[in-house]
């Protein structure tokens, strides 16, 4: 074992020794809060791996007391540290497997953190990273409601996250392209740059295994497109997803300059 490895193990077992003493009520006094705050204090947020590692054992640990679950996710999510905030969407993730909706108001809460590193974990409790799976595995036409409200939020924090809560999903199974696309559609005109950026992203990563659908995507809003959503469409197809079929970039370009 290496010193990373054995340093992973060690984090692993104080983690879950503090979690306990906070789920059996042995923590009145906040010892234990306090104590996971300072050990994930100099945890760093990439690779994903370590995080969501402590997130599922943290969780497996706390489905057993569903009550005492839910309060310490709250309390964690409520962290002014940001490796424990990242930990706490994993946790939910894995919580709300078997009751999705009592979780949500929190996931939004997180969406828009003030940390974009913890905005990014996120996705986590929706996609697919690795061997863990979020709730889409288990929930979809529910995450697809959800995430069909944040689209819509007044907080463009939240507006953006669906833009990458669903990737590595669609890139498994890209039979849900048609709903991805039409889920993000309502930002297509969307002023808020970071959105803008996101939205770029994801339709350029729908495009990496069925450009056809995003060129027909394309092709379908030319006759409603503004300044802002002709500007973005653009760019989409700045990418080599785009340049595998040269001929309907070309076109597309000559119409969205027309």
């Amino acid at each position: 074992m290496s010193t990373e490895e054995g340093d992973s193990v060690s984090r692993r077992e104080e983690f879950l020794g503090f979690l306990k003493s906070w789920r059996d009520e042995q923590d009145s006094d906040n010892t234990a809060r306090q104590q996971i705050d300072l050990l994930l204090s100099d945890l760093k947020l990439y690779p994903f791996t370590p995080v969501i590692e402590l997130g599922i054992a943290g969780a497996e640990l706390l489905e057993k007391t569903p009550e005492e679950a839910v309060n310490i996710t709250l309390q964690l999510a409520a962290s002014e540290e940001k490796a424990t905030r990242a930990v706490s969407t994993v946790i939910l993730s894995r919580l709300a497997r078997f009751h999705p909706k009592i979780w949500m108001e929190l996931a939004k809460h997180l969406a828009a953190d003030s940390d974009w590193e913890v905005r990014e974990y996120t996705a986590h409790i929706f996609d697919v990273q690795g061997q863990f799976e979020g709730l889409a595995a288990y929930h979809l036409d529910y995450v697809f409601e959800v995430l069909g409200s944040w689209v819509k939020d007044e907080n463009y924090l939240v507006r953006r996250a669906p833009t990458n809560a669903l990737l590595s999903y669609y890139l498994k199974n890209p039979e849900i392209g048609e709903r991805l696309i039409a889920l993000l559609d309502p930002l297509l005109d969307d002023l808020m740059e970071y959105v803008q950026r996101n939205h770029i992203f994801a339709l350029r990563t729908i495009g990496k295994k069925r450009p056809e659908l995003v060129f027909d995507y394309m092709e379908s809003k030319l006759p409603q497109l503004t300044d802002n959503s002709r500007q973005t469409l653009r760019q989409v197809l700045e990418h080599k997803f785009a340049d595998k079929v040269p001929a309907r970039k070309k076109e597309l370009l000559a119409k969205l300059h027309s």
